[in-house]
């Protein structure tokens, strides 16, 4: 029993890209969870708060993200969330491409910016940041499953590799 732990953890060879890959999808199921709930969570709440055009844009204050950091930090940068969710003083364009890209006069300031998903991106929007079926109780649940999977990968591949003797 010992030597199987000991195999399991050998990290050389083949148990080296089976734990690789296992860090991997631990690494993306997180970063999923963080687009879908805590991203998701703030372009559904603009949505709910009917901020679908410039008149009617809400502030970070008035939906309540003005100190998360998170969504500060995806606002000002040039990020996927910045191409659905719009600030009223953005000027957004058509270039000859047919790419819409924006073009500021000023700074964007979050502290007195006022954003919204304009309703050509709210279906994009929706379909990025869908946030059901992706809550923590499945994070978790996936992380243990791929855990199991890689043990039983390490433990038991190498035997089936000996025995059809590659």
């Amino acid at each position: 029993m010992e030597a199987l732990v000991e195999n399991i953890f050998n990290l050389s060879g083949l148990n080296l890209i089976i734990w690789c890959m296992y860090i991997g999808i631990v690494l993306a199921t997180i970063y999923s969870y963080y687009q879908k709930q805590i991203i998701g969570g703030f372009v559904t709440k603009l949505r709910q708060a009917g901020a679908n055009s410039p008149e009617n844009a809400k502030s970070l204050e008035e939906l309540g993200y003005l100190h998360h950091a998170a969504i500060r930090r995806e606002l000002s940068k040039p990020a996927p969330l910045r191409k659905m969710v719009w600030e009223v003083e953005d000027n957004h364009q058509e270039g000859e491409d047919g790419v819409i890209f924006c073009s500021r006069e000023t700074r964007l300031d979050l502290n007195t910016g006022r954003f919204y998903v304009p309703e050509e991106k709210r279906i994009e929007a929706e379909m990025r940041y869908e946030v059901k079926g992706n809550d923590l109780f499945a994070v978790i649940m996936s992380i243990v499953v791929f855990f199991a999977l890689a043990v039983l990968a390490c433990a038991f591949l190498p035997t089936l590799m000996d025995l059809i003797e590659f």
